[in-house]
């Protein structure tokens, strides 16, 4: 039997306890009383689940700074991210996904509560090697506490992704550094345009300084007016924009070097 209970019953067979006696007593059960009635509330407020994920809004494919769900350089890849979560008792967050052509959807990945982006690298992803052909996937986050309870889906983002372009090392020709590529168009009413970024590296950042459209498809080439670049180590970028269908598709590759 608990103390508390050992407490009630006690005071409630002393009736013959004086006045003042048993008028403190009963103040300090109903004390007791309370404290065990914000135990209570304090358990049922453990039952709310954290609030539901937010995905990090997609930038526009000509934007300089990339946000939200895109392709990946360097493999057929598509990275996601989202907003942390204010809850207090998170333990992590949970992905899902589904394939364009599915009513089914699977968890593909759980991630601590510090990690706010998630990168898919499942074979399934890349376009056919043939027909240049790939579905589309769409995804969506919850988060959950320590207590186990799950927030509602987040929002849903989709994306799709395009063959990959190849680029060369880039040349410099008078005034300029020449930038070109080469890529293989196996629909061209699924292609839209290419965004060329340059990056500076900066420690461990890579620091976005330039960007260019090309829309047209003969030459894969830009060029960069070169005396604006100091000595250091570069990359380039070439992404690859889908028509604008039903969902977001599109391909990146990048390539380092260092100038001069």
């Amino acid at each position: 039997m608990s103390n508390i209970h050992k407490l009630i019953e006690s005071s409630t067979n002393q009736v013959s306890l004086p006045v003042k006696i048993t008028g403190c007593l009963c103040l300090l059960i109903s004390c007791l009383v309370i404290l065990v009635g914000c135990g209570r509330e304090e358990i049922a407020a453990d039952l709310i689940p954290p609030e539901d994920v937010l995905l990090t809004v997609r930038s526009a494919d000509t934007s300089l700074v990339e946000e939200g769900i895109d392709a990946v350089p360097g493999g057929h890849y598509i990275y996601l991210s989202w907003l942390a979560s204010p809850a207090d008792d998170l333990a992590g967050y949970r992905v899902f996904r589904q394939t364009q052509d599915s009513a089914d959807f699977d968890m593909v990945d759980e991630v601590d509560a510090f990690i706010t982006e998630y990168e898919d690298h499942d074979p399934i992803l890349a376009p056919n090697q043939i027909t240049g052909l790939t579905l589309g996937f769409s995804y969506w986050v919850v988060a959950f506490d320590e207590a186990g309870n799950v927030s509602n889906l987040s929002d849903e983002a989709t994306y799709r992704l395009m063959p990959t372009p190849v680029l060369s090392p880039p040349v410099v020709q008078g005034d300029s550094l020449v930038f070109s590529w080469s890529y293989n168009q196996y629909d061209p009413l699924d292609f839209s345009f290419y965004v060329i970024r340059l990056f500076q590296q900066q420690g461990s950042d890579w620091i976005p300084i330039w960007i260019y459209v090309h829309n047209v498809p003969f030459p894969l080439e830009a060029a960069y007016y070169s005396v604006f670049l100091s000595a250091g180590t570069y990359k380039y970028q070439v992404d690859v924009v889908g028509a604008p269908l039903d969902l977001p598709a599109g391909s990146e590759a990048d390539l380092e070097f260092a100038f001069p």
